[in-house]
């Protein structure tokens, strides 16, 4: 819910600064959606679960002496999987499948005289995931067990921090981001004919930008995910439709490559053209 609330503040935001530049510059507005499908990987990435030798749950406490002097070793304190089964690993490489609903608002700067020449159009974007993936064995549950050994002498107590696995989730929390865009006009269309009746009519069009992701795990004690800011760049195609003004959009996006996580993908929507 936070992640809607975001964007659609930024949607407001953009609305806003979108038609100031309008009225000044009297150019050529779109708006689009699309469904953008990606794949996000991220190496060696460390899991929210207790290390086997952590400093709060291992080690022996100190020596414990009773009224009568008598001197006892201290409790051990234990880290154990939950019936003696080993832990899963810390550290693994994740590689999940994101998915994300974008808008863009955008308007062209200046329209090329030579039509050899691609138009050049400024957009702002914004959008939030619609899935979950889930990482196995992410983070865990925990429980304490107290053992006394009275086989030895003098006895010796045990303090285990039991450890159970469990699933976390991944998502794209929200994403915006600001981008210069070289062609992809209706008043550039390319035109491929199949037969005498039946032609498509499209406009390319390279993206570049700059895009600030948050992708966010619901146990936020490992090194998964995280706000990220950087570079984006894409190539795409609007596709004209039998609707006016309304053209079929495809589009390849890099969205991030930055501190270890990558992601980038695919995208089908619709760009309307006011």
């Amino acid at each position: 819910m936070n992640s809607i609330k975001h964007v659609f503040k930024l949607l407001v935001i953009g609305f806003f600064c979108f038609f100031i530049l309008i009225s000044i510059a009297k150019a050529d507005a779109y708006f689009g959606f699309s469904l953008f499908k990606s794949d996000y990987s991220q190496p060696s990435v460390i899991s929210a679960t207790l290390a086997d030798d952590d400093p709060c749950c291992t080690g022996l406490g100190a020596e414990i002496t009773n009224a009568l002097g008598q001197t006892f070793p201290g409790t051990l304190y234990v880290i154990a999987a939950e019936d003696g089964l080993p832990r899963p690993s810390r550290v693994s490489d994740i590689d999940e499948k994101l998915d994300m609903l974008k808008f863009k608002l955008g308007f062209e700067l200046f329209e090329a005289k030579d039509s050899s020449i691609p138009a050049l159009s400024v957009e702002i974007r914004g959008g939030f995931g619609t899935n979950e993936s889930i990482l196995v064995d992410y983070s865990e549950e925990i429980d304490e067990s107290y053992y006394l050994d009275n086989s030895v002498t003098p006895p010796q107590a045990y303090q285990y921090v039991i450890t159970t696995p469990t699933d976390s989730e991944l998502r794209t929390e929200y994403y915006y981001g600001f981008f210069l865009r070289l062609g992809g006009s209706p008043k550039q269309l390319k035109k491929i004919s199949f037969y005498p009746d039946l032609a498509i009519e499209f406009s390319p069009y390279i993206l570049l930008g700059h895009s600030r992701v948050n992708f966010s795990v619901t146990d936020i004690s490992g090194t998964a995910g995280g706000k990220i800011r950087g570079e984006s760049w894409g190539l795409g195609l609007n596709v004209k439709t039998p609707l006016e003004n309304m053209f079929l959009n495809i589009e390849y996006l890099d969205l991030m490559d930055k501190n270890g996580i990558e992601s980038a993908g695919y995208s089908a929507g619709f760009e309307y053209r006011f």
